[in-house]
């Protein structure tokens, strides 16, 4: 089957199977079901237990829950069919040649950066510096990793600057899950 493309908010997108999305109606099928199912249990109970000891009896059984479960039941699944679908956007794709070095820069977040001996801290002069380093570079590929204790990768190699940055401002020694600079 051919992709289906169309345009929605002034973005080019499509579907790469788009005989998937059959199965939403399969989906609202298993959600009326599964309301239709509450209901029925909720009358059930009402008919054999008294309203006072409902709470009591047969707890947990009111039909808010129930649909709550069964319309988040729904959803996932609807996501799940829609992913099926294979959503895309752009017009084409495009084989790009990218020249330029892979850089990885570690930063130390260990609470020993808080200190105050170059202003405004350490750990705020060391992301300044790394904000220009990333303002200057053209092309490269960027990683950062934090460490303090134990080491993890905080943004994975990346040619999306602003992305990266977003990740350094997170770099934050009082939340570093364990202490010392290792």
């Amino acid at each position: 089957m051919t992709p289906w493309r169309f345009t929605w908010l002034g973005y080019q997108l499509g579907l790469a199977r788009p005989h998937y999305l059959l199965g939403l109606v399969l989906v609202a099928g298993i959600a009326a079901i599964a309301l239709r199912s509450a209901i029925r249990r909720r009358k059930r109970i009402d008919a054999i237990v008294p309203r006072r000891l409902q709470g009591q009896l047969a707890p947990n059984t009111p039909v808010v829950w129930a649909t709550l479960r069964a319309g988040s039941g729904a959803t996932a699944l609807a996501c799940f069919v829609i992913a099926l679908a294979q959503p895309q956007c752009g017009e084409r794709a495009e084989m790009v040649k990218r020249r330029g070095v892979d850089v990885v820069v570690a930063i130390d977040a260990s609470k020993s950066m808080l200190a105050r001996d170059i202003h405004p801290s350490r750990i705020q002069r060391a992301k300044l510096e790394l904000m220009s380093l990333l303002d200057a570079l053209k092309g490269d590929r960027v990683a950062i990793v934090a460490f303090a204790g134990d080491a993890f990768v905080q943004c994975p190699l990346t040619s999306d600057y602003a992305a990266a940055k977003v990740f350094l401002r997170a770099v934050d020694p009082m939340t570093m899950p364990q202490g010392g600079t290792d």
